[in-house]
């Protein structure tokens, strides 16, 4: 009669066991053997974590005030908003623009971009050129500086008035 019943407890204490065992697994469905075949258990075996309205992502509330935003070092930010945030070369907040050093889309101006910049004498874009009034390094192009640029009929840089061009950038000529 003894082996009877513990033929009848050995499934009860072989689950209890189990589940008890398993508080510390991996996520598996706990199943067992009985007499009269398989049984399984509803639970999932498994570390569980009681939350509450005061656990975040980042850890638990420290209190403090909530000013309806998240963490913000994610944002991208704003342009123009004086802070330069990803995606952004540039950001002098009201300084941005045309003639600026940052433009309204917080890029550095270039040369070559057709708006003149601080540091640049001049900036006709793709129009820039050493034979133009813009040269392509954004610098005006002047008698005397070695490029022959509009209205100069020879420009070869030097401060000789008797060579083949003038001090004024002509052809010389006699007579």
């Amino acid at each position: 009669m003894r082996t009877q019943r513990t033929y009848k407890l050995a499934p009860a204490l072989l689950l209890g066991g189990l589940l008890t065992a398993s508080g510390c697994g991996d996520d598996e469905t706990v199943t067992s053997s009985t007499a009269g075949g398989t049984a399984t258990a509803g639970t999932t075996v498994g570390a569980t974590m009681a939350t509450s309205p005061e656990m975040t992502t980042q850890g638990p509330d420290t209190g403090g005030s909530d000013s309806g935003s998240s963490d913000t070092s994610n944002d991208t930010g704003e342009c123009g908003d004086g802070a330069v945030d990803a995606g952004e070369e540039c950001d002098d907040g009201a300084d941005n623009g045309p003639g600026q050093a940052c433009t309204d889309a917080c890029t550095e101006n270039v040369c070559g971009d057709g708006d003149k910049s601080p540091d640049e004498e001049c900036d006709n874009g793709p129009m820039n050129g050493d034979d133009a009034t813009c040269k392509a390094d954004c610098t005006a192009n002047v008698c005397g500086d070695g490029a022959k640029g509009p209205g100069e009929g020879c420009d070869d840089g030097n401060q000789n008035n008797d060579d083949e061009c003038t001090n004024d950038c002509k052809l010389a000529s006699c007579g």
